[in-house]
């Protein structure tokens, strides 16, 4: 069975990119662009792995995702990206159990090497 991933950006040309990259990489992808509609995905959808835009351009945010994750599926790991890199934002993040955050513009083989090693320790984790 593939991985469900959730990938969440409020700019369409990035969830675009993610969505045909992971998809070669073997995904069941699902997207949304705004934290309520990633929320109505996540309702119907227990996700393997979350890929996050930080700065979603409204009230809520990717950090706001990232805690409902952890709230709803703890074992699911969090990926955030972001183009407006901001210490205490990044800070903030691990405190709260993201497994890692990206810079934008995203390598598309660095992005697959962490969504593997996230996937790879949830599966451990699991087990455990």
């Amino acid at each position: 069975m593939n991985e469900k991933v959730l990938v969440i950006d409020d700019t369409e040309i990035i969830v675009s990119l993610f969505k045909r990259f992971l998809l070669r990489q073997g995904y069941d992808i699902s997207t949304a662009y705004s934290y309520h509609g990633a929320m109505a995905k996540m309702g119907n959808i227990e996700f393997d792995l979350v890929l996050t835009d930080i700065d979603l351009g409204e009230d809520k945010s990717g950090i706001d995702i990232l805690k409902e994750v952890k709230r709803t599926n703890p074992a699911c790991p969090v990926i955030l990206c972001t183009g407006n890199p901001d210490i205490l934002t990044m800070s903030e993040a691990r405190r709260i159990g993201a497994y890692d955050c990206m810079y934008k513009p995203v390598n598309l083989e660095t992005l697959s090497h962490r969504i593997n090693s996230a996937l790879g320790n949830k599966t451990v984790s699991d087990i455990l």
